[in-house]
């Protein structure tokens, strides 16, 4: 769809919506072959539905969104053309990459035919290419596999069009599982061009701190350029700059202001110019506007019912049809989500019940709206912008364990992760937004957004069932996007980061954004292949989870609500910190490491393998019921199921060692003096390990009660969940997955073994790294607990401990309590113990 957009423009002769007022200004005037006639106008424009074979359809069925029709590109001609891109990765070896780019293929799969949108064996609208290798020669072959490995990436082949280009991509991902992405031919220059500013942003940080400070806080503010250094309070109730801002977009006084007088011409009281400075004053930051929030306004002014008929327009000079000939309007850019499934975005305003934020407001329409019914305007009202809705991450990831080769190999994870499909730019548009048959004209926008294709209620449920949400900003899309760019451009950023670092607000963001948001998505890609070694983003751990205060910080949902939102001292303009606030969910970093460990070895087992297929609804109905939480579970509180086989001693994650880099975060966070013992402190009664059995309660479909005996216990207690699992729950659940792994069993009969069975190398591996961490912690506490803490923190660890232990045995049916109650047991309590 962007694409499409890009052809439209480029067609149009328009850069931006502003253009179309003039552009159809002169097609009515008879040049841009027009006949001079009223009626034209943005009739003559390309709209993206004409670069479409089909236009967007989409039917709800429940929470479940299904395609009627798919989004299918023409042949549309790319300026420079489009370069299928082969980045470099540490699972696949070199014959694999060569065997991908010289094999010779049969025709496509079902999954690459539904990708293509509608190709079938017999069309060939994309030649003879669609079956022949992607290199012709097999010395070329490992030429480029030698380059990808040097570099990081390289150009496997160009295309004229976006078809093709998909076919290409297509073989390369779900064939092979390679890390690879289409990109234009301009996208190097880009690249080289964003290189060299992050070196000179480098250089500039270590001429002045002032110039570190700005661009500090450019990466790290979630207002939109409206949070400021050096704040001064008293100077902000007449309009004026209340310290220094940083925007982080570019900003004007609106274009369409003052359009009206220049139509109209001849003499007046005063030039058309001086009236736009008396509507917007050029020493208020309230006078200046992104495009987006002009355009806003201009709804919100030209509205009936909000100001007086006319009266915005008499104020402001504004012409009512200025917007009138823009063809067609794509979602906000600011909306995004991961191009594997794991994240996504949403407005605030859509993130609850009846939404979140407050009204649309600026001072203009206060200082209108008071001069037409008298009303008394309080003096902090009279500077309040808020036009465009806060952007919220959210976690839309929602399984509790997927496997590594399905997420790398399949073409539309966003189809097989439960919420995805309802979060996140483009995603679901209507067909009014590209142009389509049905489209009367955009006239003006309400509020100048577009509604997201799902109900707040199940938006609701994505983000009360996810890991996290956070107000973006520009250090959190880098931080989530991480992975994809080309090996050059990540170590340019990365010494961008080491520069700032020695900031110590840059620190603090940093370690907030990292560690409550991005860590899951980063690890859940580095355990499945995706990115090296040598420059992932977890080599930034040691930065931060060895820092006690910002580990603390990370242990403590208020904390990390101070880091993600903003923290300039103010209230804010957009009047919407409390709702932003209380949107921002977390869990302990602890906690966090665990799962992603635990979760990345679960979706490795032969269990979970087979089930992944149904794993692609939120919620009942549709199956994967396990696979992922239902409505009302939390990840707080919901207890991972043990591996039912040792299959993941076999996985990528476990083959190259991408378990033990978070296995090493977690021995950061227990050096930390304090953190230890305070992780396994408990201030309850809790149940002993005499009182577990086989029940209902322990199904791995439904919520999971406590142990603890509620989330008011310590460093849980802020995190309001109910029934939340302490830290020695999940830890001893963990250390469970590797119990009886690759049992070494006498042969009594069959002939002499020929070939020795390597398995047992990555659970000596796996055992290794265990031990380490659960040394690690042991011997933390003992050093950290002092005033008797030490013992009651390790006894809740041993609680812990034996109740996995019995658990285990009611599984293998060694343990029978209450005469035989486990036999009476359904099997799948047994089997989810």
């Amino acid at each position: 769809l962007r694409a499409a957009d890009l052809a439209c423009r480029s067609v149009n002769g328009a850069a931006d919506d502003e253009d179309y007022r003039r552009l159809a200004a002169e097609i009515r005037a008879g040049r841009k072959g027009g006949t001079g006639t009223e009626e034209e106008g943005a009739a003559k424009f390309a709209r993206p539905v004409h670069f479409l074979d089909a236009s967007i359809k989409f039917r709800h069925e429940g929470d479940a969104i299904v395609r009627e029709r798919g989004c299918v590109f023409a042949p549309i001609p790319v300026p420079g053309g489009l370069h299928l891109r082969l980045h470099n990765d540490d699972v696949h070896t070199f014959e694999d990459v060569i065997r991908a780019l010289s094999a010779r293929r049969a025709g496509y799969t079902e999954e690459e035919r539904d990708f293509l949108d509608g190709i079938t064996p017999a069309d060939t609208s994309l030649g003879p290419d669609s079956i022949a290798p992607l290199v012709g020669e097999h010395r070329a072959a490992q030429a480029l596999t030698t380059r990808v490995d040097a570099e990081g990436q390289v150009t496997v082949r160009a295309y004229g069009s976006v078809r093709p280009a998909s076919a290409g991509f297509a073989r390369l991902r779900s064939g092979h599982g390679l890390h690879c992405s289409v990109a234009t031919g301009r996208q190097p220059e880009a690249e080289e061009r964003a290189r060299a500013l992050l070196g000179w942003c480098c250089d500039l940080c270590g001429a002045h701190p002032a110039a570190a400070a700005a661009l500090v806080q450019a990466l790290a503010d979630v207002s939109g350029g409206r949070e400021v250094l050096c704040s001064r309070p008293e100077a902000g109730d007449d309009g004026t700059s209340r310290g220094v801002a940083v925007w982080t977009a570019s900003r004007s006084v609106p274009s369409w202001s003052g359009t009206l007088w220049d139509q109209a011409g001849g003499a007046a009281a005063a030039p058309a110019w001086r009236r736009r400075m008396d509507a917007f004053p050029p020493h208020l930051e309230s006078s200046y506007l992104t495009r987006e929030e002009g355009r806003s306004l201009f709804g919100l002014g030209m509205s009936t019912g909000l100001l007086p008929p006319g009266a915005f327009a008499e104020a402001t000079g504004a012409d009512p049809d200025f917007y009138s000939d823009v063809p067609y309007r794509l979602p906000d850019a600011r909306l995004a989500k991961s191009p594997h499934g794991l994240w996504g975005t949403a407005p605030l305003d859509a993130l609850g019940p009846g939404g979140r934020g407050t009204g649309r407001t600026h001072p203009l329409l206060e200082r209108l709206a008071s001069g037409r019914d008298g009303a008394v305007v309080p003096p902090r009202a009279t500077t309040a912008v808020r036009l465009v809705p806060t952007v919220m991450v959210v976690d839309t990831d929602l399984r509790k364990y997927g496997e590594g080769s399905s997420l790398t190999r399949s073409l539309r994870p966003h189809g097989n992760v439960a919420g995805l499909h309802v979060a996140g730019g483009a995603a679901l548009v209507e067909e009014r937004h590209v142009g389509g048959e049905e489209d009367g004209g955009p006239g003006y926008f309400d509020d100048g957004t577009v509604s997201p294709a799902a109900s707040p209620e199940t938006l609701s449920r994505i983000v009360a069932s996810g890991s996290y949400a956070a107000p973006s900003s520009a250090l959190l899309s880098l931080l989530l996007l991480d992975p994809y760019p080309p090996k050059g451009l990540r170590k340019a950023v990365h010494r961008l980061y080491l520069t700032l670092l020695t900031d110590s607000r840059f620190k603090s963001r940093f370690a907030a954004a990292f560690g409550a948001v991005a860590y899951r998505p980063t690890s859940t890609l580095f355990c499945a292949g995706v990115g090296t070694e040598s420059d992932t983003l977890l080599g930034f751990t040691v930065q931060i989870l060895t820092t006690g205060s910002l580990v603390r910080a990370l242990g403590c949902l208020g904390a990390t609500r101070a880091l993600l939102c903003r923290d300039d001292g103010e209230e804010g303009d957009d009047g919407d910190e409390e709702a932003i606030a209380e949107a921002v969910r977390a869990t302990p970093v602890a906690h966090t490491i665990v799962r992603a460990v635990h979760g990345n070895i679960l979706g490795s087992t032969e269990g979970a393998s087979s089930m992944l297929p149904a794993a692609g609804t939120l919620g009942g109905g549709g199956g994967g019921g396990p696979l992922v939480y239902q409505p009302g579970e939390r990840p707080l509180s919901s207890r991972l199921p043990c591996p039912p086989d040792d299959k993941y001693i076999d996985s990528r994650c476990m083959k190259h060692k991408r378990i033990p880099h978070l296995l090493r975060d977690l021995e950061y966070i227990y050096e930390t003096p304090g953190t230890a013992t305070r992780l396994l402190q408990r201030g309850d009664g809790g149940p002993s390990m005499y009182e577990i059995a086989p029940s209902s309660s322990f199904a791995a479909n439904t919520p999971q009660p406590s142990p603890t005996g509620g989330a008011g216990q310590g460093y849980l207690a802020g995190y309001g969940v109910p029934d939340a699992l302490d830290f020695p729950t999940v830890w001893a659940r963990l250390l469970r997955s590797g119990q009886g792994i690759d049992p070494q069993k006498r042969r009594v009969s069959g002939g002499h073994v020929e070939y020795e069975d390597e398995r047992w190398f990555g659970a000596y591996g796996l055992s290794l790294n265990l031990a380490g961490t659960g040394d690690s912690l042991s011997e933390s506490v003992q050093v950290q607990g002092g005033g008797g803490a030490a013992a009651p923190a390790v006894g809740n660890l041993f609680a812990a401990l034996f109740r996995e232990v019995k658990l285990w045995l009611y599984r293998e049916g060694l343990l029978e309590p209450d005469g035989g109650r486990a036999s009476r047991a359904p099997h799948d309590e047994a089997s989810s113990l």
